[in-house]
C-alpha cells in the first residue's frame, strides 16, 4: 500500500478530523508539536523539514535538511531551534525563525536513529543505529558522556522530570 506521506489532526472526543498537513513526498517519519500547540515540524523520507501552523494548515517554511530520511525531529526546549537526526548520518540544527542552519555533525556514516535535547539545550543525547548511546556537546560537537548497555538499536529516549536520570529503551 502507499506509505502515509501527511499527518492528520483528530477532535478526540468525536474522533473527527479536523485538519490534514500535506506536503511531503515520502512518508511523515516524525514529527513535534510546540509546546503552545500553535507550530507543527515533520520530517519526512524526501529528507525535508516542514514547519506548518497548525489552526491553519499552511505551510511555514520547507528546508530541503538530508539526503536521506529523517528518523526524527525536536523543537529545542526553549523554541528557538529545531533539530533532526537522519539516515544521511548527520545531526542538524536549523533557526526556527529564519530556517538558517546553525548546527551540524556528521557522524560518518553511522546513521541516528533518534535524538532528545538536554534540558539545558546545550547538549544533546544521540542514539545511533550501532547502538551506542552519548551525550554530545553542541558547541564542540564532541561526546561527553557514554551509555553502555543496550545491545539493540536504541529505540526511544526520555529525560526524567527532575532531570537526574535518561531512560532509553531497544528494540
Amino acid at each position: 500500500g502507499k506509505v502515509g506521506t501527511k499527518v492528520k489532526r483528530w477532535d478526540i472526543a468525536p474522533g473527527k478530523a479536523l485538519m490534514e498537513y500535506n506536503g511531503h513526498k515520502k512518508a511523515v517519519l516524525c514529527y513535534d508539536l510546540s509546546k503552545d500547540g500553535n507550530r507543527l515540524v515533520t520530517g519526512g523520507g524526501d529528507g525535508k523539514i516542514i514547519f506548518w501552523n497548525v489552526e491553519t494548515g499552511d505551510t511555514i517554511r520547507v528546508i530541503k535538511a538530508h539526503r536521506e530520511p529523517i528518523f526524527d525531529i525536536h523543537f529545542s526546549h526553549d523554541e528557538t531551534s529545531v533539530a533532526s537526526v537522519s539516515w544521511d548520518a548527520t545531526f542538524k540544527m536549523f533557526d526556527v525563525k529564519t530556517g538558517e542552519r546553525i548546527n551540524y555533525t556528521d557522524f560518518q556514516n553511522n546513521s541516528v536513529y533518534n535524538f532528545q535535547f538536554h534540558p539545558s539545550d546545550l547538549y544533546v543525547f544521540i542514539a545511533s543505529l550501532d547502538n551506542a548511546l552519548k551525550l554530545l556537546e553542541l558547541d564542540t560537537h564532541k561526546p561527553v558522556r557514554e551509555f553502555i548497555g543496550h545491545s539493540d538499536i536504541i529505540s526511544s529516549m526520555q529525560v526524567s522530570p527532575d532531570q537526574k536520570q535518561l531512560l532509553s529503551t531497544s528494540w
